[in-house]
Parts: C-alpha cells; sequence; structure tokens
C-alpha cells in the first residue's frame, strides 16, 4: 500500500468562511483542512491535494506560483490563524476523486537531507529475523481509525534517522539497518550510533532476536537536539520478536521506559480527537537539551489492533510549526 505522505488525491471543492477572512476559504480534504483564495476556486472544481513535505516540479504551471527552482518543497502555511496543511492545486483534465496523480503530475515526497550519513549504499543481507520495512502512516487522514475512548499512548517523533537493531542467535552478531535496508559495517550514522553507544550493544547480545526499533538523533538533520557535530543518540520506538510487534505491556517488562533510551512520552490516556491529540503534536521537545520544538508525536494503543485500511495501527501527527518552518 502506498503511503499517505507520497500520495496526491483529487478531491471535490467546498468551501466553507474563514473565522477571520473574507478573502479566504477553508475547505476539507477528509479530516485535512486546507485555505484557499476564496475568488480562485468555486464549489464542485475538482482539486489536487499536495501535502506537506511534497517536492513539486515548478515546471508545471499549476505549481509556478511556488517558487523558480526546478523542484520547490510544499509546507503548512498558517492563513489568519489557521492552518493550510498542504494546499489544492487544479486537477489535470480526466481526473476522478480519490486518484493518486501524484506520478502523473511528477510529485514526489521530501526525504531532507541527513549530516554525514556515509555509505548508506552498502547493503547486506538480511539476518535470520522478521524484519520489514518501517513506516508510519499520517494521523490527519487515519485518524478516524482510533475508537472512541481506546486507551492511547503518544510518544514524541523524534527528527533524525530511522533505524534498526538486532543479534541475531544464529550468527552471534549484531545486525545494523535503516527503514528499508540492513547495512553492511562502514562509515554511516547508523554504525556509528551504535559505537557512539555501548549500552546498545550490552542490551542487543543480552536480548538475541529482538529487533529494536527507533531514531538515531543529534548531528543527523535540522533539529540537533543539542549534539555536537559527529555525535548521534539512540532512542527506542518499538521491540518484534518472531514477526510481532510488542504490546506496551510486553515491552515494559524488557525495556526500561524511564531511562533515556525510549522515545519521550508526551500522552497517555483515552483518544478523545484529532483536535486533541494536535495539540500535544505541536510544543518544545521533551529531550533533555533539545531547546527547541518537537517534529510531532507518534500515537497507538496500549493494545496492538490491526485494521484493515492501513495495517497495524499507529499513526504519526507532525506539528504543524515544525511543517511551516522544517
Amino acid at each position: 500500500m502506498a503511503k499517505s505522505t507520497h500520495e496526491a488525491r483529487v478531491f471535490v471543492i467546498k468551501k466553507e468562511p474563514h473565522p477571520s477572512a473574507d478573502l479566504l476559504s477553508i475547505v476539507h480534504h477528509g479530516d485535512y483542512t486546507l485555505c484557499v483564495r476564496t475568488n480562485d476556486w468555486k464549489d464542485g472544481d475538482l482539486a489536487v491535494h499536495v501535502l506537506p513535505e511534497s517536492e513539486v516540479p515548478t515546471s508545471n504551471p499549476v505549481f509556478k506560483f511556488l517558487g523558480d527552482k526546478p523542484m520547490e518543497r510544499v509546507k503548512a502555511v498558517k492563513m489568519r490563524g489557521i492552518y493550510s496543511y498542504g494546499c489544492p492545486v487544479p486537477a489535470p483534465i480526466g481526473s476522478v476523486v480519490d486518484e493518486d496523480v501524484a506520478e502523473k503530475m511528477g510529485i514526489i515526497h521530501y526525504e531532507p537531507p541527513m549530516e554525514n550519513s556515509g555509505t548508506t549504499g552498502l547493503f547486506t543481507e538480511a539476518p535470520d529475523v522478521i524484519a520489514n520495512v518501517y513506516d508510519v502512516e499520517d494521523g490527519y487522514k487515519y485518524g478516524h481509525l482510533f475508537q472512541p475512548t481506546e486507551h492511547v499512548i503518544a510518544t514524541e517523533k523524534i527528527h533524525g534517522a530511522n533505524a534498526r537493531y538486532v543479534y541475531s542467535s544464529k550468527d552471534a552478531q549484531i545486525h545494523v539497518g535503516n527503514h528499508e535496508r540492513w547495512l553492511l559495517k562502514g562509515n554511516n550514522v547508523w554504525w556509528k550510533c551504535l559505537e557512539n553507544n555501548p549500552w546498545m550493544s550490552v542490551w542487543l547480545t543480552a536480548h538475541p532476536d529482538v529487533v529494536v526499533y527507533g531514531e538515531i538523533y543529534g548531528w543527523v538533520q535540522s533539529l540537533r537536539y543539542g549534539h555536537k557535530p559527529g555525535h548521534y543518540s539512540f532512542r527506542a520506538f518499538d521491540l518484534r520478536i518472531n514477526g510481532e510487534f510488542l504490546s506496551d505491556s510486553k515491552v515494559n517488562a524488557i525495556w526500561n521506559k524511564s531511562a533515556a533510551t525510549w522515545v519521550p512520552l508526551v500522552y497517555e490516556g483515552p483518544w478523545i480527537s484529532i483536535e486533541h491529540i494536535e495539540q500535544y503534536a505541536n510544543g518544545n521537545s521533551l529531550v533533555p537539551n533539545a531547546n527547541h520544538i518537537r517534529e510531532g508525536v507518534v500515537v497507538r494503543p496500549t493494545k496492538e489492533r490491526w485494521v484493515d485500511e492501513i495495517g497495524r495501527l499507529q499513526l504519526k501527527f507532525k506539528s504543524m510549526e515544525y511543517l511551516s518552518k522544517h
């Protein structure tokens, strides 16, 4: 299944008044809110929703307003007190509602550059454990999948490099990977992080065949968390054994979440609404010495649950302040 952050879906414009500006209107695409200039659209027009963190080609005339670079990046924009989660542009002729026209329009997902990522292209065979590609869907699109009053936890989404580590009992070796591939030992942030944090090797060796998923942060991307050049830290956010992710209670049995090795807990309690969780997506990072905003939060039920639309239920809600600045 294609991830919603990589999509550009066609939807029907239906304008609502903007509470603070007569020249602006609000339109909704599912649970997404967008701001438009009132006179640019009429109800019933077909539009393409271009999400934040998309890159678009300005050779296509509908994107020329964004700038003069060959590829321009779409961000969230606050317009008279209301955040617009990306922007709508006219749909290509012949489009139909809910069609994904990203490829047709040359829209790609923006991948922020990483500092000193190193030899990321040197891949190796997977270890003898099940650990598939790791990705998380957009909560602003799929938040409706949570059940009313379902008990959830929201942890800080750290801005860095997705990573996974495992000590395989078959070959008695630690294996290192990014969110897609396993990496040969080399000069890259994934292996450097393991070297910078000796506690990781100790824990992995003591828990063979447990795949640890987490985020490498520090001198990696635009949010540095108080780190100096060349310094990397790691915080885990998921554990997997025999191909199954562990529920919150099972994680607590083998990992000390109170230590500074697990992603910070931002909220725990009943699921109420997207608007409710959005307040936790915004704000400053809870990582000590960060002194900057957080990227957002990841929300999941405390009891593992799978749904037909996306599979495992866990969703990311990015901070609007982050999406508008970074």
